[in-house]
C-alpha cells in the first residue's frame, strides 16, 4: 500500500469525506484526490493538520503505525467485533457515559383501522422477534 492509499485509509477511519478532510488540512477536494491517488505528495503543513484531526501521520508516511496508533487500531477492531453487551461494558469501564442511543421505536396505527402499523425509530437488536406488518386479514381472528 502506498502513502496515498494509507492517507485514504486514515481519512476513512476518521469518517471524513475527501472535501471535509482536505478542507480541514487547508487544501481543496481536488488536491485531496491527487494526494490519495499518488499523483502529488502533501507538505508538512498538511500533515500537521491531518495529525490534529487524529490521523496517524507516521503510518501515512512510512506504513508503520505509531505506537499509540497501533494500540488504537487494535482497540477499534476488537470493539467493532465485540457483542453489544461487551461494547457497553467497555465504554462503562472507560467512563464513557454520554453515548447517543438510538431513538426508541414508536408504533403508529389504531386497532381496527385496517392499515396495519408503522414502526418508527432506531435499530432494535433483539433475537427471535417477528413482525407481521399490513392490514388485518378478514376472518383471521377467532372469537
Amino acid at each position: 500500500m502506498d502513502s496515498g492509499a494509507r492517507l485514504k485509509a486514515e481519512r476513512n477511519r476518521l469518517g471524513m469525506s475527501q472535501e471535509a478532510f482536505g478542507g480541514a488540512c487547508g487544501v481543496a477536494k481536488n488536491a485531496q484526490i491527487n494526494y490519495e491517488g499518488g499523483k502529488r505528495r502533501p507538505d508538512t503543513d498538511y500533515l500537521a493538520a491531518a495529525a490534529r484531526l487524529g490521523a496517524d501521520v507516521l503510518y501515512i508516511v512510512t506504513g508503520v503505525f505509531s505506537p499509540a496508533g497501533a494500540i488504537e487500531q487494535q482497540l477499534l477492531e476488537r470493539f467493532r467485533a465485540a457483542t453489544p453487551e461487551l461494547q457497553r461494558a467497555s465504554l462503562a469501564v472507560l467512563g464513557v457515559t454520554a453515548v447517543a442511543q438510538p431513538a426508541a421505536p414508536s408504533f403508529v396505527g389504531a386497532a381496527g383501522d385496517n392499515h396495519g402499523q408503522i414502526v418508527q425509530g432506531g435499530t432494535l437488536h433483539q433475537d427471535h422477534v417477528a413482525f407481521n406488518v399490513g392490514p388485518k386479514k378478514r376472518g383471521s381472528r377467532k372469537a
